[in-house]
């Protein structure tokens, strides 16, 4: 399975390579964080000793929506070392500025979901904790991490009803992935079901509303 995922996820990014020459030739611009994206880190990125919780929001309303989550997290484990990724320029730049509290320089671009990218970068941060914003689906971080005992967790989960009509036709594959997680932390009991129906097992899933009101969840980093 996850051997085909990488060949499809190869050839997607074959066929996307025309388009971001000619994005960066026509704007003079190149791909923001193209070697982080690739799992090449900078130095200060580095494991510390400390335990480390990497957060993952796509853009800037999922990253700030974390805010809350962080905040909490950091008043009851002041030791740890938060650091935080997105995929877009301006999530990047929310999250310089929203985090920068929580240490300078925290902040990196997303790795492309290839096997061995997501290894160097797991190898390069250590974390003892990932979490997820918004239902993204990432099978290689959710495996390779879950292979190194790292637990992963789902929060502020939402499968809106025409995601899930193309969702649910992935459920033979979909279910090994949710197996991977520490648990699903869903924004209502639609959202709890549709994962369900999705594949999901119904011991991970967890309704917990929106995580920019509540306050009360902080997960164990031990």
């Amino acid at each position: 399975m996850y051997l085909l995922y990488g060949m499809m996820l190869l050839v997607w990014g074959l066929l996307l390579i025309p388009f971001f020459l000619y994005r960066a030739w026509s704007h003079q611009k190149s791909i923001p964080g193209t070697a982080q994206r690739l799992g090449r880190l900078p130095e200060h990125l580095r494991f510390d000793g400390r335990k480390t919780v990497w957060f993952h929001a796509c853009s800037v309303g999922e990253t700030l929506s974390l805010q809350p989550l962080a905040r909490a997290l950091q008043e009851r484990f002041p030791e740890a070392r938060l650091l935080f990724s997105t995929i877009t320029k301006t999530g990047q730049q929310v999250a310089a500025q929203r985090f920068a509290v929580y240490g300078k320089d925290n902040t990196f671009y997303f790795p492309v979901d290839f096997a061995w990218v997501v290894r160097r970068v797991l190898d390069w941060i250590r974390p003892v904790l990932i979490i997820i914003v918004d239902t993204e689906i990432w099978p290689n971080v959710v495996r390779q991490a879950h292979c190194r005992g790292i637990q992963v967790m789902l929060v502020n989960g939402r499968i809106s009803a025409e995601s899930f009509r193309y969702y649910r036709w992935a459920r033979p594959v979909l279910g090994k992935v949710f197996l991977n997680y520490r648990i699903l932390m869903m924004q209502s009991d639609d959202d709890a079901d549709r994962i369900l129906k999705m594949g999901a097992p119904r011991d991970k899933i967890l309704v917990t509303g929106n995580i920019k009101f509540d306050k009360g969840l902080t997960p164990s980093v031990s």
